[in-house]
């Protein structure tokens, strides 16, 4: 055993000893040696004793003389005497003619000089690789391969999060060569034939190449990687070790044998002719390095893909709701050229309150100006608005005409709209003490409008303000319940037209809502045609239900209901997000 194996490595070595293909027989004889034994060195000698009293058993003894020859041949494309010994003696390159040949100067006997990764003996002959390709293979010493490992580790965990996956996989694939290169020196301790060594660094080769055709590889190393690691406080201080075996690390194309001449000397002897590194490329089928998506390992990568998932959800419903909103200033709304909503048509609902509720002098053109211009006067009206023409619909049963016939159908279930009914009932309470406190006072819309801003302080727009702000509060909870069915119907529809819809779903178009909810129903009696007293009468149920969004939409806008108002206006908000989590979703590799 070499008495300068370190402990790391020694536990390296006896992980590819104890994996070692062998007999069920010889396995057992391992497993009962190494039993009970603790000391890793003493195991690696144990495994090692019983492999070599097992292949003494299986080779005939050879000639001593042959044995001393091949020995004293000073070469062959083994690493070490056991190679040289175990092999036949390789015929010499001969690719520079007949003096090449005699003064040992072939082409492959210049390129190994030239690189240091090839000695050739006299005449040509003897070639093998020079003690620099295993050196070579020990450029970084015990600390910086720890500290390393760490440092890459760390990354592969965290730096998803904020490198792309160009920038990621380089580290994972200097990691995955990293893990195969340190294999390699094990090799030549063992003094495997060159042809074992190839075949059994295959892996280390693809990888190794793979990273030198990441761009900027050693730029990001040395810069962001290490900056990285100084930002995130759970990884601790950036060691003088790790910084040293960065260094080692990217000096492999720097240093002479260069780590890529060591790889095509293997292919060189291996194979008695010169080896380029496309042909090594072209051999192992080495693909571009992937750029386009993480290559994480499986637990990371489902955490990435959670966080894909996460932020394209985050996308779709940013871009559902600017349709959502395009769908409402279009709908419901009337804008002007000036961009602002136009609520002339609120003069006839006003009108019709005051019909049915008022005297004959309260609806005259003069009285009805002066109840509209006023906020606390019109919001009066507006809620019995609610109270005369909705509520009649929303909460029992409804006189409607169906295909030609008189009947009584029930939309909504009484307790559907409960808590909005007992809140209308608070709010025309409030409003009639309002009114009687502040019978002759005047309060104009550019008041209120103050009092909104928290510029106003006399008493009647501070007064009148909550009673708003409560109204407010009852037109978005109706709204929101409409909106949800109506919604909900129109989906239906379309989940109709497709030919899939369930027949438990095709039933609801006669069944009364109980609960508000987004799953896919009819709203019943959607074509009836309404026949009461209310202003919907001779309207469809479906028109009658939009009617009344489109009124408390126009009513939440006249009293400036904030979360109406930021709505309307989150548009290039919307629209800002969706690039910026876009470009966040195309860093991970999607979109």
């Amino acid at each position: 055993m070499d008495p300068a194996l370190t402990r790391t490595k020694a536990h390296v070595l006896f992980g590819e000893l104890y994996s070692k293909s062998r007999p069920p027989e010889l396995q057992e004889k391992v497993e009962a040696a190494i039993q009970g034994v603790s000391d890793i060195f003493v195991r690696i000698r144990k495994i090692q004793e019983i492999d070599e009293q097992f292949e003494r058993s299986r080779k005939p003894s050879r000639p001593e003389p042959v044995q001393r020859s091949r020995r004293g041949g000073g070469g062959g494309t083994g690493t070490g005497p056991s190679a040289i010994a175990n092999r036949p003696k390789p015929p010499a390159a001969n690719s520079g003619g007949f003096l090449s040949f005699i003064f040992g100067k072939s082409d492959l006997a210049a390129w190994g000089e030239k690189t240091g990764t090839i000695v050739t003996g006299l005449f040509g002959l003897n070639q093998h690789l020079s003690s620099q390709v295993q050196h070579s293979f020990a450029a970084v010493n015990e600390q910086q391969i720890v500290e390393l490992l760490k440092a890459m580790r760390f990354f592969i965990q965290k730096g998803w999060e904020r490198f792309p996956p160009a920038k990621y996989n380089s580290v994972v694939t200097a990691y995955q060569f990293f893990e195969e290169y340190l294999k390699v020196e094990l090799l030549f301790r063992k003094q495997e034939i060159v042809s074992t060594i190839l075949t059994q660094t295959i892996k280390m080769q693809v990888l190794y190449a793979q990273l030198l055709q990441f761009e900027g590889f050693a730029d990001f190393f040395r810069g962001d990687f290490v900056e990285f690691l100084k930002d995130d406080k759970d990884y601790g201080a950036v060691s003088s070790e790790l910084l040293a075996g960065i260094e080692s690390l990217l000096g492999f194309e720097t240093r002479r044998p260069r780590l890529s001449d060591c790889i095509l000397s293997l292919y060189a002897v291996d194979r008695k002719r010169l080896f380029n590194w496309t042909e090594l490329i072209t051999e192992l089928k080495v693909g571009a390095p992937v750029t386009d998506r993480y290559r994480a390992p499986e637990k990371i990568q489902q955490v990435i893909q959670q966080r894909q998932d996460r932020l394209q959800n985050e996308i779709e419903f940013r871009k559902r709701s600017i349709a959502e909103i395009a769908y409402i200033r279009e709908t419901y709304f009337k804008i002007d050229e000036r961009g602002k909503a136009n609520v002339d048509f609120i003069q006839d609902i006003a009108r019709d309150v005051l019909m049915r509720s008022s005297s004959e002098q309260r609806t005259s053109a003069e009285y009805l100006r002066a109840s509209i211009s006023e906020p606390h006067r019109l919001l009066s009206i507006l809620l019995k608005d609610v109270d005369v023409n909705f509520i009649q619909i929303l909460s029992g049963s409804v006189h409607v005409h169906q295909q030609g016939a008189p009947t009584e159908v029930i939309i909504f279930r009484p307790a559907v709209f409960k808590a909005e009914l007992d809140l209308l009932n608070e709010l025309q309470q409030d409003m009639a003490e309002f009114l009687k406190k502040f019978k002759n006072t005047a309060l104009s819309f550019a008041m209120y409008l103050a009092a909104t801003k928290g510029e106003a302080k006399d008493q009647v727009s501070q007064g009148f303000r909550p009673l708003a702000m409560k109204s407010c509060q009852l037109f978005s909870s109706l709204q929101s319940k409409l909106r949800t069915v109506l919604v909900a119907h129109r989906e239906t529809l379309e989940k109709e037209a497709t030919g899939h819809l369930k027949e438990a779903v095709q039933r609801t178009r006669s069944i009364p809502i109980e609960a508000i909810s987004a799953e896919q129903r009819f709203l019943p009696w959607s074509d009836a045609v309404v026949a009461d007293s209310s202003r919907f009468s001779q309207k469809t149920v479906l028109d009658a239900l939009d009617d009344m969004v489109r009124c408390l939409y126009n009513y939440l806008y006249i009293y400036r209901d904030t979360s109406l108002l930021q709505t309307l206006n989150s548009v290039p908000r919307l629209k800002s997000e969706v690039g910026l989590l876009e470009k966040k979703l195309l860093q991970y590799g999607s979109g």
